[in-house]
């Protein structure tokens, strides 16, 4: 947050990646269970624009397992998984809350 926020190497590289993120050119459909599947563009390792909150920038990271990182810049919340099964209600934990303010 706070590198977003300020002029720091990383807060530009994030800026730059926000800026010029491209289309995964796949289709999204409702059944979504993790970052990866529930956005739409993508850019250095980042998945950015999730389905029904494209205005909010929204950065996520998508690892084994279902471990995935999930920033909110908008609304200054990080929500971070750490599991070994990807076997949980993503909607639920996840994107009601990135919903919500």
């Amino acid at each position: 947050m706070e590198d977003w926020k300020n002029d720091t190497c990383v807060g530009k590289y994030l800026k730059s990646i926000y800026e010029n993120r491209i289309d995964k050119n796949t289709k999204v459909t409702n059944r979504y269970n993790s970052i990866f599947s529930a956005t739409k563009k993508y850019g250095g390792q980042f998945h950015f624009d999730v389905v029904g909150l494209e205005k909010k920038k929204i950065i996520g990271l998508d690892g084994l397992g279902g471990q995935q990182i999930i920033i909110d810049i908008d609304n200054n919340k990080i929500i971070v998984i750490n599991s070994i099964y990807n076997h949980y209600n993503w909607k639920k934990i996840v994107y009601k809350k990135l919903k919500n303010k």
